[in-house]
């Protein structure tokens, strides 16, 4: 009877405990996101890069503005006047000061491409290792008109940092900040992530509303 009890004491215990863990792992534990360093390249102007730095610490407080580096030339490619955006990331890899989990965003007003859809030289308007700690953004397609550019600006930066941390094009929403511009620029439709992306990224310590 003693032997009876003390198990049926023990077996309490246990159960408790299981109960305190599952409670404990149910919660979302705080997570710090990555470091962002903006790189700007080749000339592209300060002013631009500040109002990507505060747009960008909307969503991740950790984000700086690096002194800038001069292009690579050897990434230019010039049957098409472009610069190879892959060799770009190379660059920017190289030049990331082995930064501990920090991600380099370059930043460049230079017409840039990387062979994809088909085609060897495709031009885009980002690029990024996917999943890893460099991406490129090019402003030389986004819209002339002020009111657009900062905006689409924006949405291409948040899109290819999103391919750093591992995320997928999204076929979800057509609202969604990760959908696959193909052909297009972005526009206005895209204005959020969706929940799908929100809570992956969130899972990465992103500061998402």
């Amino acid at each position: 009877m003693k032997g009876f009890t003390l198990f049926i004491v023990f077996f309490f215990l246990l159960f408790w405990g299981a109960c305190g863990n599952v409670s404990q792992e149910g919660k979302i534990a705080h997570v710090e996101p990555r470091p962002i360093v903006i790189q700007p390249i080749g000339g592209f102007p300060d002013k631009q890069a500040q109002v990507l730095l505060k747009m960008l610490k909307e969503v991740n407080p950790n984000v700086s503005v690096a002194q800038p580096i001069p292009m690579y030339n050897k990434a230019y490619f010039e049957p098409l006047h472009r610069y190879r955006a892959d060799s770009l990331l190379h660059y920017l890899y190289r030049k990331s000061y082995r930064r501990k989990d920090a991600i380099v965003l370059g930043l460049t007003y230079k017409d840039i491409s990387t062979t994809t859809h088909g085609y060897y030289d495709y031009g885009v308007m980002g690029l990024a290792r996917s999943p890893g700690n460099v991406c490129i953004i090019s402003t030389h397609r986004l819209s002339k008109r002020k009111k657009y550019y900062y905006n689409q600006m924006f949405k291409v930066a948040i899109h290819e940092l999103a391919h750093t941390e591992g995320l997928g094009h999204c076929d979800l929403s057509n609202t969604c900040y990760m959908k696959d511009w193909k052909y297009k620029s972005p526009t206005l439709e895209e204005d959020e992530f969706c929940i799908t992306c929100k809570t992956y990224l969130q899972k990465k310590g992103w500061r998402l509303k």
